[in-house]
């Protein structure tokens, strides 16, 4: 039997894991460049992002079921999507109009 707001929980709650994982992630990128200790930088945001994805995915799945895991993994996936598609727009407008790219 599938829980529907279990399902629209693990929507939600992946969308928003996303957001947060990928936004580290940009954020880690755009300042390895200015790090002192950039390796220090990438592997403390790695896992720092993957602890707190395994936690909010283990919780998840302790409170709603497996259904939510799988329908939290979509919109988490969702948000990768949606994420690299605005970073790929973001850069050809910019270089399009003579900008540096972001």
């Amino acid at each position: 039997m599938t829980s529907i707001p279990g399902i629209v929980l693990g929507l939600t709650a992946g969308a928003a894991l996303g957001t947060l994982y990928f936004q580290g992630l940009r954020l880690t990128v755009a300042r390895v460049t200015e790090a002192k200790h950039p390796l220090c930088l990438i592997l403390g945001s790695f896992v720092v992002r993957t602890a707190l994805a395994g936690v909010c995915f283990w919780l998840l799945a302790r409170s709603s079921g497996w259904q939510a895991v799988v329908a939290g993994a979509l919109g988490f996936l969702a948000t990768r999507t949606v994420m690299v598609y605005r970073a790929r727009h973001c850069l050809s407008a910019d270089t399009r109009t003579g900008g540096t790219p972001r």
